[in-house]
Order: C-alpha cells, then sequence, then structure tokens
C-alpha cells in the first residue's frame, strides 16, 4: 500500500536536492518511507530521483527497497526514466532488476546508442555493449552507434566500437557513412582509424551520390588530405558526379569561390595541390597497381607523370569534367594548355 504524502515533504526534497544522508536519516527514523509518493504526479522519491540524475540519491533509496518498477500517474516507472537518463545501479541489490537494457526508444535508439550524447560514452558504451546491446543496431532512420560517436566527435568512443566488432560500412537512410561523417567532419582521428578497418568502403556514396572525394573537397583541410591520399582507395572515379551535378573539382571550385579553404587551411595554394595529388593518387590506383607513397612536403608531385594510356590528371580533367573544373585543373597543376 503506498503512502501518498505533501509533495514538499523532506523525502522528496531529500531527492531533489541528492541529499543522501537526509535519506537515510528519514528513513532510518521511520520519518519517511519508500513507497512514499507525492500526491497528484504519484512520482516515488527515487522517481525523483532518475528524473535529476541523482546517482548518489537513486542508489541509497534502491539499497533501502525502494521498487525501480512502480508506476506513477502517468504509469512511468523509474526503469522507464533511468535507461534513457543512462544511470546505472550496479552495486545496489537491486541490480538485477536494471540487467536487461535491451529496449528502446521511440526512435529505436537502443541505450548504446543514446549513450553517445554523454559525456563518457566510452565508459557506457562498454557496460550496455556486455550488457547485450548490440553494437550495429540501427535506429529509425538507419543510422548505427559508430555512426552516432562519428557525428558527437567522440574518437576514443569510435576506437572503442571499432574494437568491439562496429560495422564500418553501415549506412543511414541518408547514405552517410562512419567514413563519410568523419571526413565531412575534417576529423582526421577518426577518419585515420576508420581507414585501419580492412573492411572500410572508400567507394561508399551517398543519397546524393557523393563520394569520399566530395565530402574532403568541401571540408578536408591540408592534413587530412594527405591522410587520404595516403590510404588505398580502390574503385573510386574522380569524374563521378552528385545528383546536383557535381563532380569533386567542382565542389573544390565554390568551396575557393566562397573562400571557405583559407578559413580551414590559411594556405589555397598548399591545399589545391594536395588535392590534385589525392586525385592523381586516386587515378592511378583505379588504372592500375599504386605508386609508392612520397610525402607532398618533402617531394614535389610530378603533375605531368601519365599511366600507362598517357593520361595525365590535367588530361582526365579535360576529358571528363565541366569547363570550369578544367580551368580549375589548369590552375592547379600549372598546365598551360
Amino acid at each position: 500500500m503506498l503512502n501518498v504524502r505533501d509533495p514538499r515533504d523532506l523525502i522528496f526534497e531529500a531527492a531533489r536536492m541528492n541529499d543522501g544522508l537526509l535519506i537515510r536519516s528519514l528513513l532510518a527514523e521511520r520519518k519517511a518511507s519508500v513507497i512514499d509518493v507525492e500526491q497528484g504526479s504519484d512520482h516515488s522519491a527515487l522517481h525523483i530521483a532518475i528524473i535529476g540524475g541523482k546517482m548518489e540519491a537513486a542508489e541509497i533509496l534502491l539499497q533501502h527497497g525502494a521498487e525501480p518498477l512502480l508506476e506513477n500517474g502517468t504509469q512511468e516507472t523509474p526503469y522507464d526514466m533511468a535507461w534513457k537518463t543512462v544511470l546505472t545501479f550496479g552495486d545496489t541489490p537491486n541490480a538485477a532488476l536494471w540487467q536487461p537494457i535491451r529496449r528502446t526508444d521511440r526512435w529505436e535508439q537502443t541505450c548504446l546508442q543514446v549513450s553517445m550524447y554523454y559525456n563518457d560514452p566510452v565508459t557506457f558504451g562498454k557496460l550496455f555493449i556486455d550488457r547485450g546491446n548490440d553494437v550495429n543496431a540501427r535506429d529509425i532512420g538507419g543510422s548505427c552507434t559508430l555512426l552516432e560517436a562519428v557525428r558527437m566527435g567522440h574518437h576514443d568512443a569510435v576506437t572503442m566500437l571499432v574494437d568491439r566488432g562496429a560495422d564500418v560500412t553501415l549506412q543511414d537512410q541518408w547514405g552517410c557513412s562512419p567514413l563519410l561523417a568523419a571526413v565531412g567532419a575534417n576529423n582526421i582521428e577518426m577518419t585515420s582509424k576508420l581507414l585501419q578497418s580492412p573492411f572500410v568502403d572508400t567507394g561508399v556514396v551517398d543519397c546524393q551520390n557523393r563520394l569520399v572525394l566530395h565530402y574532403a573537397a568541401a571540408n578536408a583541410d591540408a592534413a587530412l588530405l594527405q591522410l587520404l591520399t595516403n590510404h588505398r582507395s580502390e574503385g573510386v572515379d574522380i569524374t563521378a558526379k552528385s545528383t546536383a551535378g557535381h563532380t569533386a573539382f567542382d565542389v573544390v571550385e565554390q568551396r575557393q569561390a566562397e573562400g571557405l579553404h583559407e578559413s580551414k587551411t590559411g594556405i589555397d595554394e598548399v591545399w589545391m595541390r594536395l588535392f590534385a595529388a589525392l586525385l592523381e593518387h586516386v587515378t592511378q590506383i583505379v588504372q592500375g597497381p599504386p605508386p609508392p607513397y612520397r610525402d607532398v612536403e618533402d617531394q614535389a608531385t610530378d603533375y605531368s607523370r601519365t599511366d600507362s594510356r598517357g593520361s595525365s590528371v590535367y588530361h582526365d580533367a579535360k576529358q571528363h569534367l565541366s569547363p570550369l573544373s578544367t580551368r580549375f585543373a589548369r590552375y592547379i597543376t600549372g598546365s598551360k594548355k
């Protein structure tokens, strides 16, 4: 039988203030009970502690027998509230009631996915994986935990998830993959970790038919371009156009016109030459065995070098790309043709 009490009673105030000593004192002196509920809301002290994220208060209440499955006036239990706020109580007598954390919210996100939005995603992520959350579960939009970790910029979480078996090739309903998101965020650490996976797909395209090259053209700085150039990127077509009709060259031109490259790199000529080196690298891989990697800072790239068919980067641009991109290719290669 529940005890309906005034919302201003000390047990409820103590839960709101996370005052563990006061809670212990009230319960020990029988001035309050874990089955006390607020008049109107039917919130127990445990409901209140969970809502406010008061860890100490929640643990003490659980240790004294508070019921995590007690429903309030809207039929919500502390358990319903706790899984979403990513609070765990492994050291309490009621811990067994909190183990099956496999439910999803209305967006079909698991606790593991939700934990990527918190300040310590690695700790919580490991906990939820160990308790049975599927590392590759997908929400209503097709997003997975790894993609959410990339979007939130949690490099350590990305590393943990990849090491725990996260699928680096999963795409959401818009075709965004972890690699595309990492390059789009200009994050060299996350991009590097993803490229280390033997399963990474560097030829992935999103729903707008944009490649890694398009994302790099729009967002990457010089360091990220060098990283991409150093990676074997099979099956990438530098002439591919997005659904908007833009090649990677076109995106660079747009970026140049908007002046975005200046704020991201500060050295436009160096950036342009690095991008040309990346395209040359990809072209060589598509057409045959890759040439030995050369550090572009230590040795200037020979843009006049041709492949087995006699084609250079500028030749490919002239043959396949738009007139504007051809002029840009002429600029970055220094060609007078």
